[in-house]
């Protein structure tokens, strides 16, 4: 989870990792796991992205993502609460750009 930032075509149906236990930033505390996990847009996104699905394993959340308008940038705060009842917020930064790069 050291870098949250993204870059995608808007014709892209992409999907994205979050490694929650990730050794560089070591926030999953050992033999704790994800219990819960949400995202959502920013509350003045005019991105035009779509957040398609969220899921989980134990360590890691996935965001299913498609649309967006060339030249915007989308902020998603991602929720995950832990069976340990740790939580954590993150924010994902997908820049959307004609030709993904």
């Amino acid at each position: 989870m050291t870098d949250n930032s993204f870059v995608k075509d808007p014709q892209d149906v992409l999907d994205y990792d979050l490694d929650y236990a990730n050794p560089i930033d070591r926030w999953l505390s050992e033999g704790d796991t994800i219990a819960t996990a949400t995202a959502q847009l920013d509350a003045d996104d005019t991105s035009g992205l779509v957040i398609d699905s969220v899921g989980h394993t134990d360590t890691i959340v996935k965001l299913w993502v498609s649309g967006g308008t060339d030249g915007e940038v989308a902020l998603i705060h991602v929720l995950v609460t832990t069976v340990g009842v740790r939580t954590k917020e993150v924010d994902v930064r997908i820049r959307i750009r004609e030709g993904g790069c």
